[in-house]
């Protein structure tokens, strides 16, 4: 029989806050706590004929973090990313001022199995991948976008859009469109992009 012993917790949302610190018991070592903001919304219900409606319904979860997590972010984060842990539940004790014994259950990050940036984000729902809103079955066919529709078996053959025709094999080789072009081997080396570099970023704002 298997064992259902297990500390298994996965939780994902928008990064709303950031409390990370370096240690001081190590060098160049960082731990702390990430707030993820976790939608649980749910739909409910009408009454007396009524339409019914969502309801947004938010949680904010902190998450502790170690190095050993916070390596995993090679980017470091930001408030408004998007991230998903893998996830265990602690049970920490301490005591207060007045020497009273106190208890808490913590959630603690095990892995980071996603990570989008709010750049990367932005980007997305300007693409159309993320926030689309699905028609009704009822709703009319659209148009496809972008202005292309498809052509009857009976119309007669159309260039190619956008000015590019195919060439002859004979043609000689044009260099690369939009301005990149393969780098020599003897290209010195760039620095990297975003201004990350082998450093952790973490930024709360």
């Amino acid at each position: 029989m298997r064992n259902l012993k297990e500390n298994l917790v996965k939780i994902a949302g928008n990064v709303s806050g950031l409390d990370i610190k370096q240690s001081t018991q190590a060098a160049n070592e960082y731990f702390g706590t990430i707030t993820v903001a976790t939608d649980d919304g749910y739909f409910k219900k009408g009454q007396n004929g009524q339409n019914g409606e969502w309801v947004d319904r938010t949680y904010f979860i902190d998450v502790k973090v170690d190095n050993r997590v916070l390596s995993q972010l090679k980017n470091g984060v930001n408030k408004g990313d998007q991230i998903s842990f893998k996830a265990k539940l602690v049970q920490e004790k301490w005591q207060d001022q007045q020497g009273q014994n106190r208890q808490a259950v913590r959630l603690q990050a095990e892995k980071v199995t996603g990570h989008l940036s709010k750049a990367e984000i932005e980007c997305l729902k300007q693409n159309g991948f993320v926030g689309n809103q699905q028609q009704p079955n009822n709703a009319p066919n659209q148009p496809p976008q972008g202005g292309f529709s498809a052509q009857p078996n009976n119309a007669p053959n159309q260039p190619p859009q956008g000015g590019f025709s195919a060439q002859p094999n004979n043609a000689p080789n044009q260099p690369p469109q939009g301005g990149f072009g393969a780098q020599p081997n003897n290209a010195p080396n760039q620095p990297p992009q975003g201004g990350y570099g082998n450093q952790p970023f973490y930024q709360n704002q």
